[in-house]
């Protein structure tokens, strides 16, 4: 009976060790298994912060940027504004001296009106890219109208022919694209600055 006894001993020990270690080593894979399941998360959530906080720099980054090109087209059709507003000044007094194109006054009116046209055409074609297109066309529209008009009044002063009533005209017709081109400066002004359209 004493081995039946050891060995009754020694299989339940066996029983218990194997429990024991079976145990043990479910109860070791839990822990190892919560373990990097802690570090996957924690290396997750710094990730994540990581991601939040660069994408907060990039989202700021791009808002200077666009706050920066909103800028400069503001300043671009503000410019175009004035200098449209000062052409349109000195084509009213080349209408007014335009019954009398061989006198001082309208040499004086015209070489004003061509001054204006050239430094109008000449920001046009340094900030371009800051123009709404629309306004860029009229701006060319306007320009070869007026440049095609200066010419002829010019030739009918050289010849004797008197096309000064024609040009009269012509400075009304662009006068009335101005019009039309400066209240489309002022809604790209307003819808930059987010001011609603009336």
């Amino acid at each position: 009976m004493d081995l039946l006894k050891i060995m009754g001993y020694g299989g339940t020990t066996a029983v218990v060790l194997l429990a024991i270690f079976y145990f043990g080593k479910v109860l070791l894979e839990k822990w190892i298994e919560k373990k990097v399941e802690h570090e996957y998360e924690t290396k997750l959530e710094k990730f994540r912060d990581e991601l939040r906080r660069e994408t907060e720099v990039s989202i700021a980054q791009a808002s200077f940027r666009y706050s920066q090109v909103y800028k400069n087209m503001a300043e671009a059709i503000s410019q175009i504004y004035f200098k449209v507003i000062d052409l349109q000044k000195a084509l009213g007094d080349l209408q007014v001296f335009s019954g009398t194109p061989n006198s001082s006054s309208f040499a004086t009116a015209s070489k004003s009106a061509i001054e204006k046209l050239g430094e109008l055409n000449q920001y046009v074609s340094r900030n371009n890219i800051y123009i709404p297109e629309t306004a860029a066309k009229e701006i060319l529209h306007i320009s070869a109208v007026l440049s095609s008009q200066y010419e002829a009044v010019n030739l009918s002063i050289d010849t004797g022919q008197g096309k000064d009533k024609h040009m009269a005209q012509h400075v009304v017709d662009v006068n009335l694209s101005m019009d039309k081109l400066l209240s489309s400066l002022r809604s790209n002004f307003q819808t930059i600055l987010g001011i609603p359209q009336k």
